[in-house]
């Protein structure tokens, strides 16, 4: 994985305010390939779920999206508690043995 930390792209899109600044401390941006292998699913999931609004991301200046390491990490464990809630109450298909 790479790290965009110094990237001009980085530098120049808090600059013009579409990244927050923190985005210039040790963050570690993920491409949606990088996301999609972490999760078992193809890039143009991941895609699909920015565009819903489902899994949050940044566009660069060059109209690339990138992913906070730290907030995929976050979405994950939100996803799992939801699961595991969802199991506990017996609603989750997935659990349950629903179908």
């Amino acid at each position: 994985m790479v790290t965009y930390e110094n990237d001009t792209l980085t530098l120049r899109a808090v600059a013009h305010g579409l990244l927050p600044a923190w985005f210039l401390m040790e963050q570690r941006l993920l491409t949606a390939r990088e996301v999609a292998e972490q999760l078992g699913v193809s890039a143009a999931t991941v895609l699909r779920w920015t565009r819903q609004g489902v899994l949050g991301g940044f566009r660069l200046p060059s109209g690339a999206m990138r992913y906070g390491e730290d907030d995929v990490d976050a979405w994950l464990e939100g996803r799992a508690s939801l699961n595991w809630n969802q199991a506990k109450e017996g609603s989750c298909q997935a659990f349950s043995g629903a179908k």
